[in-house]
Protein backbone atom coordinates (compact mmCIF):
# COMPACT_ATOMS: atom_id res chain seq x y z
CA UNK A 1 0.00 0.00 0.00
CA UNK A 2 1.54 3.38 -0.99
CA UNK A 3 1.38 6.17 1.48
CA UNK A 4 -0.51 8.38 -0.28
CA UNK A 5 -3.31 5.33 -0.28
CA UNK A 6 -3.02 4.71 3.60
CA UNK A 7 -3.19 8.33 4.17
CA UNK A 8 -6.18 8.21 3.21
CA UNK A 9 -8.49 5.25 5.77
CA UNK A 10 -8.20 5.21 9.32
CA UNK A 11 -6.27 2.11 9.80
CA UNK A 12 -3.48 2.83 6.62
CA UNK A 13 -2.80 6.20 8.82
CA UNK A 14 -2.71 4.04 11.97
CA UNK A 15 -0.58 1.84 10.57
CA UNK A 16 1.37 4.45 8.52
CA UNK A 17 2.14 6.67 12.30
CA UNK A 18 2.22 3.36 13.93
CA UNK A 19 5.75 2.56 11.31
CA UNK A 20 7.32 5.86 12.02
CA UNK A 21 6.75 6.03 15.56
CA UNK A 22 8.94 2.59 15.45
CA UNK A 23 11.50 3.91 13.33
CA UNK A 24 12.18 6.92 15.50
CA UNK A 25 11.92 5.67 18.81
CA UNK A 26 13.93 2.03 17.72
CA UNK A 27 11.50 0.16 19.22
CA UNK A 28 9.80 -3.12 17.98
CA UNK A 29 6.00 -2.80 18.90
CA UNK A 30 4.13 0.19 20.01
CA UNK A 31 0.45 0.49 21.35
CA UNK A 32 -1.80 2.83 19.63
CA UNK A 33 -2.49 5.00 22.66
CA UNK A 34 0.20 5.32 24.73
CA UNK A 35 2.16 8.29 25.41
CA UNK A 36 5.05 8.97 22.95
CA UNK A 37 7.52 10.44 25.53
CA UNK A 38 6.16 7.51 28.24
CA UNK A 39 8.13 5.50 25.60
CA UNK A 40 11.52 6.85 25.22
CA UNK A 41 10.31 10.14 22.76
CA UNK A 42 12.05 13.63 23.55
CA UNK A 43 12.09 17.00 22.22
CA UNK A 44 14.67 16.20 19.11
CA UNK A 45 12.56 12.31 18.18
CA UNK A 46 9.41 14.62 18.20
CA UNK A 47 11.24 17.11 15.23
CA UNK A 48 12.35 14.02 13.47
CA UNK A 49 8.66 12.51 13.68
CA UNK A 50 6.98 15.72 12.44
CA UNK A 51 9.03 15.49 9.66
CA UNK A 52 8.67 12.28 8.71
CA UNK A 53 5.17 12.38 9.05
CA UNK A 54 5.24 15.11 6.71
CA UNK A 55 7.57 13.76 4.07
CA UNK A 56 5.76 9.90 4.28
CA UNK A 57 1.85 11.18 4.45
CA UNK A 58 2.20 14.66 2.59
CA UNK A 59 0.65 16.58 5.15
CA UNK A 60 1.63 20.00 6.29
CA UNK A 61 1.42 18.85 10.28
CA UNK A 62 2.77 21.68 13.10
CA UNK A 63 5.20 20.18 15.27
CA UNK A 64 3.06 21.94 18.13
CA UNK A 65 -0.20 20.06 16.60
CA UNK A 66 2.02 16.68 16.74
CA UNK A 67 3.17 17.70 20.48
CA UNK A 68 -0.73 17.86 21.57
CA UNK A 69 -1.99 14.79 19.70
CA UNK A 70 0.70 12.71 21.61
CA UNK A 71 -0.34 9.15 20.47
CA UNK A 72 -0.45 7.06 17.65
CA UNK A 73 -4.01 7.30 17.43
CA UNK A 74 -4.47 11.04 17.63
CA UNK A 75 -1.50 11.45 15.36
CA UNK A 76 -3.46 9.12 12.89
CA UNK A 77 -6.45 11.38 13.03
CA UNK A 78 -4.56 14.77 12.80
CA UNK A 79 -3.33 13.52 9.40
CA UNK A 80 -6.94 11.77 8.24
Amino acid sequence: MSDEIAVRDGAGRIELVRELWLEVLGLDEVADDVNFFEVGGDSLRLVALVERIRARAGQPVRTMDVLRANTVRAQAELIG
